[in-house]
């Protein structure tokens, strides 16, 4: 990952569905240090974050997928990068 080297310890890749999540934790080489599955809601949000913060307690970067809506809605939003 040269474009984060030395930067963060830590990539978080988060592949979103309706249902369930995919989740993976890479170290600064892109090794894969944990990967799991997890509902979509409240709860699963709540494991991921526990996972991350035990497998990967310092400088972390979040790389989520995300369904065109939401990138319409986030356009529609004020502020927004143009």
């Amino acid at each position: 990952m040269p474009m984060l080297e030395g930067k963060v310890d830590a990539v978080i890749g988060v592949d979103t569905h309706r249902d369930r999540h995919t989740a993976a934790i890479l170290d600064p080489n892109g090794g894969l240090v944990a990967q799991l599955e997890i509902p979509s809601d409240q709860a699963g949000a709540e494991a991921l974050l526990g996972v991350v913060t035990e497998r990967a307690p310092s400088r972390r970067c979040w790389a989520l997928e995300a369904p065109a809506a939401i990138w319409r809605r986030a356009g529609q939003l004020p502020g927004r990068p143009g």
